[in-house]
């Protein structure tokens, strides 16, 4: 069976992290953790645009290790076109080295902000959530990209990830 790659993408507090271990579970494969999170949580929340080529060639490397481990289906808490939209909502632009990193995903699951924001210290976007969701999909539109929206409760959310990645599976 040929690999396939799925990205939980969207703004913050939305349930990607929890998702993608849920679906490496249920999938008995592994999920290919945020590097931005360990960035941030170690070197701090005050980063810069020269931070965000870090970022992105950690995800790079994240995504080519757990790729080694993966079985079927690779599950990504996020991907270098996350971090891209992130750094211009931040920055105003971000590396254009990070271009040469994005690699295309089978399949986006586009999570929605229907579910409590959580206060976390690396998070702070509470109240702009609807426009970085707009942002997020307005991207995966523009450039064509596979995806579907999540919604719901976390149960809700598993059950129309797994339908949407067997669909992809069976293609």
């Amino acid at each position: 069976m040929v690999m396939k790659k799925v990205v939980l993408f969207g703004p913050e507090s939305t349930g990607k992290t929890t998702l993608a271990k849920q679906l490496a579970g249920y999938y008995q494969t592994v999920h290919v953790p945020e590097y931005s999170r360990l960035y941030a949580e170690t070197k701090g929340v005050d980063l810069k645009l020269k931070d965000v080529i870090n970022i992105g060639l950690g995800q790079y490397r994240y995504e080519a290790q757990y790729k080694q481990m993966a079985h079927g289906v690779l599950i990504c808490d996020t991907d270098i076109l996350q971090t891209t939209i992130y750094s211009k909502a931040y920055f105003g632009n971000y590396p254009r080295e990070l271009d040469e990193l994005i690699t295309k995903p089978d399949l986006y699951l586009l999570m929605d902000i229907d579910i409590p924001w959580e206060y976390d210290p690396v998070r702070d976007n509470a109240e702009t959530r609807d426009k970085l969701f707009s942002t997020f999909e307005k991207t995966l539109k523009e450039q064509n990209l596979p995806y579907q929206i999540i919604t719901g409760s976390s149960d809700k959310r598993l059950q129309n990830a797994i339908k949407y990645i067997d669909r992809l599976i069976k293609k």
